[in-house]
């Protein structure tokens, strides 16, 4: 019974310690004395083996910084200005000297994505769609690097306790979201988590939102 008292004493002084652990808070001061007003999102490079990747990713990767008070460049303005100088790709785009970019552009700050993962896979008796983009924003008045981060986002076709079932469900589940590029709304998941500000306590909100952080206490 003793053993039982000091065992249950141990787990509530733990539990108490654990309730008293406090998240260091997320240091935003380069992003705050960089203050970028304006965005270029580059066309990400793309290390994942599907070639919509960069599509499906890039066509979504707006709105989370516009969302949160921050004016970017229309993706279609950007892809024509690339194709008319000879670029089609992220790859190519992210060489351009960002000296150059802001000379082009006049934008604050360059954002510079990499897809590491995208699409669905077959894994035993399961299929997962998924999408990992990381991040990096440049200021582009001095090449500092005022941010970076990744996220990853994923939904899988489920189980089932029937092997021979689960095993036709996963492949049927990879051709089906293959076909209809499932990986396209995850991607959109995986860009929110990545770049909106409501999402992330270290993207403070930009002067075109009323939570922008000059204007709080944030």
């Amino acid at each position: 019974m003793k053993k039982l008292i000091k065992r249950a004493l141990g787990l509530a002084s733990l539990l108490l310690l654990t309730a008293c652990v406090t998240t260091a808070p997320v240091d935003t001061s380069t992003f705050k004395a960089s203050d970028p007003k304006s965005i270029l999102v580059l066309p990400p490079t793309n290390d994942s083996p599907e070639v919509v990747a960069a599509y499906g990713v890039w066509a979504q990767s707006h709105l989370p910084s516009a969302e949160s008070g921050y004016y970017v460049f229309p993706a279609s303005l950007v892809h024509a200005t690339f194709l008319n100088n000879g670029i089609s790709n992220g790859a190519e785009a992210q060489e351009i000297p960002l000296n150059k970019l802001r000379e082009i552009f006049g934008a604050d700050a360059v954002l510079y994505l990499n897809i590491e993962e995208y699409g669905t896979r077959y894994i035993v008796i399961n299929s997962i769609t998924e999408a990992r983009v990381r991040g990096r924003l440049v200021d582009s008045r001095n090449g500092e690097v005022i941010w970076e981060g990744s996220t990853y986002a994923s939904v899988d076709s489920g189980s089932s306790s029937n092997i021979f079932s689960a095993l036709i469900g996963a492949a049927l589940s990879q051709i089906i979201n293959t076909a209809t590029d499932q990986a396209y709304s995850v991607a959109g998941v995986a860009n929110y988590q990545l770049l909106h500000s409501k999402a992330r306590s270290d993207i403070p909100y930009g002067p075109r939102s009323p939570h922008y952080w000059r204007n709080t206490s944030q």
